[in-house]
């Protein structure tokens, strides 16, 4: 594996725990810092759940704006829903902050599995699958170590790590040089 796809892949694993942490494990924590009540929140995991379905749109995403701006887009969003999130205690924008979460790693996923697929050139394709998949699962362990030591102290610390992982995850995505430069 080449060493610039390394940094793609650490790049698509740093949005993907976020997306996993903040909408799975804190979420309940900043829905609360918003006062939204206990008996509410399986509504807001329902909504959140719901907004997963955005993958279903990712290739006319991609197809319309080309693979660099979509990955922007859905980077910036998911960094964005963040910074929302931590900044706003408000229960609106944590419920809309965690659907766009939701809906940009989703919408990332479609996306990322074409682009590694088209990157395997070995026949060994479930072997360096594989690989790939271990490499995300290593940083899943580093960023949860982040994620649990920041929130520990406050859930606006972790919302803006998270921030700070989408946005060095669009720069790792750019530096590891597998995006289509057409459009």
């Amino acid at each position: 594996m080449r060493p610039a796809f390394f940094l793609f892949l650490l790049g698509c694993a740093l949005l993907e725990e976020s997306k996993q942490t903040i909408t799975v494990f804190l979420n309940q924590l900043q829905y609360l810092r918003s006062g939204i009540p206990p008996a509410t929140m399986g509504i807001c995991t329902i909504l959140v759940t719901f907004s997963g379905l955005s993958s279903m749109q990712s290739h006319r995403l991609s197809t319309r704006l080309g693979e660099r701006r979509t990955v922007i887009l859905i980077f910036g969003a998911g960094g964005l829903a963040c910074i929302l999130m931590a900044i706003c205690a408000h229960p609106l924008l944590s419920v809309v902050g965690m659907m766009l979460l939701c809906a940009a790693n989703s919408a990332f996923v479609p996306l990322r599995v074409d682009l590694q697929n088209r990157h395997i050139s070995v026949s060994s394709r479930a072997t360096m699958l594989s690989i790939h998949s271990l490499a995300m699962n290593m940083t899943a362990v580093g960023t949860n170590l982040a994620f649990g030591a920041l929130a520990e102290r406050s859930v606006v610390y972790a919302l803006l790590l998270g921030a700070g992982f989408c946005f060095s995850g669009l720069f790792m995505c750019f530096q590891g040089n597998v995006l289509a430069k057409k459009r």
